[in-house]
């Protein structure tokens, strides 16, 4: 199983245009981009977690960088000769889509599963008394619902260990979005 890195906490700088493997560098906070600046008016806001451009602005005047798709690669330690390919990308049915598009390497045919740790790719919490959790478990007891619906609230429990599912929701009181894994 490859795992994917726990998401780094503060950046470093790689400037040999080599790329840099997730157990090499660390962000400092990946929703936060970081800002550029050339001190004569021109801004660019990167994204500290790969080579993207964000946004551009020239005194005053904005301009997008990478509007709607990002894509990634990734290597690791722990299991060489493999490269994960991915992307997000946000549709104009406006979904957000994150995909594993290639597996590649001699060690490719090895991979079974994968694993993002602490990745809140959507999260709610129990600040708005209508947050939710809507998850299944796949059972093959057909006599009884696998079917999970959590209320979060400061006082519901916490699983001891991750619990996967294929597919979630969580939702408050003005959205919800769903999680589906192939």
């Amino acid at each position: 199983m490859a795992r994917f890195p726990d998401p780094p906490t503060n950046a470093a700088k790689d400037s040999t245009g080599t790329p840099v493997t997730p157990s090499q560098y660390t962000l400092i906070n990946p929703a936060t981009p970081l800002s550029l600046s050339n001190g004569k008016g021109l801004t660019v806001q990167a994204a500290t977690d790969s080579p993207r451009i964000i946004s551009y602005n020239l005194n005053g005047k904005s301009l997008s960088g990478q509007a709607d798709a990002s894509s990634y690669t990734s290597t690791f330690a722990d299991v060489p000769n493999v490269t994960i390919s991915s992307a997000i990308t946000v549709t104009t049915k406006n979904t957000v889509e994150v995909a594993v598009t290639r597996i590649d390497g001699s060690a490719a045919a090895t991979i079974d599963q994968l694993s993002i740790p602490n990745q809140a790719l959507v999260s709610v919490d129990s600040s708005d008394s209508r947050s939710a959790l809507a998850r299944t478990k796949i059972s093959t007891d057909s006599t009884t619902t696998a079917d999970q619906f959590v209320s979060i609230a400061g006082s519901s429990k916490i699983e001891a260990s991750p619990v996967g599912t294929p597919y979630g929701f969580v939702s408050n009181s003005q959205l919800s979005a769903g999680i589906i894994t192939w």
